[in-house]
């Protein structure tokens, strides 16, 4: 029979287990409005960590908040902000039942123009692209219709006054930290199970004895 002590480690064990391991980021829940437009997304987890999306038109300084410090984004390099732009393809520019949103990019709020087959989903990282002091710099997430293949290009600039809404192919992406709890990582769920399996175990020995 395991002693209390036996016992009390295992579920100690398995407790610090699930407490210790890095928690897995959650699916992405996209965000569709009452026309079938996609509007955003929450959860994207971007290298580990989890931020909300919205599609934005206007202006770089009006979206942006000045877009004049490197403060005002949520990336504020160029790798950082291709890994967000490759997780808007994997994980939010998607077919599901809400809509077809990587088959048909006119269904991506703010690229609506029927006549192209692709959306840009521009993400600044820096309040000047090099030799162009007046314009921020970019990497953009390019959805692509039907069977075209997807990519992340960049680096590239936008004229901070400029208004994507005269853009029927570009929409802002404007990431922000996701208040949404983390939840917990397949291998600290299976440790945890392990303690208690055996605890459980101890139980019915105990029992029969």
């Amino acid at each position: 029979m395991l002693s209390t002590t036996l016992k009390s480690l295992l579920l100690a064990g398995a407790v610090a287990a699930f407490a210790g391991l890095p928690a897995a980021a959650s699916a992405a829940v996209l965000l569709v409005d009452g026309s079938g437009q996609l509007t955003g997304a929450r959860n994207v987890d971007v290298g580990g960590k989890l931020f909300d999306v919205q599609f934005v038109d206007g202006t770089c300084i009006g979206v942006f908040g000045g877009c004049d410090e490197s403060s005002d984004f949520a990336f504020t390099n160029e790798t950082d902000a291709r890994a967000a732009g490759q997780a808007l393809l994997d994980q939010v520019f998607l077919d599901t039942p809400e809509g077809m949103f990587d088959s048909d990019s006119d269904l991506t709020v703010g690229c609506t123009d029927t006549a192209d087959l692709f959306c840009n989903a521009v993400i600044p990282y820096a309040a000047s692209s090099p030799s162009f002091p007046d314009r921020a710099a970019t990497v953009s997430a390019r959805n692509e219709d039907n069977d075209s293949v997807d990519g992340v290009f960049g680096p590239g600039n936008v004229r901070k006054d400029f208004d994507q809404s005269a853009n029927e192919l570009d929409v802002f992406a404007r990431f922000t930290e996701s208040a949404a709890a983390d939840v917990p990582a397949p291998g600290a769920l299976s440790l945890l199970g392990l303690g208690l399996a055996g605890l459980a175990v101890a139980g019915r020995r105990r029992r029969k004895g």
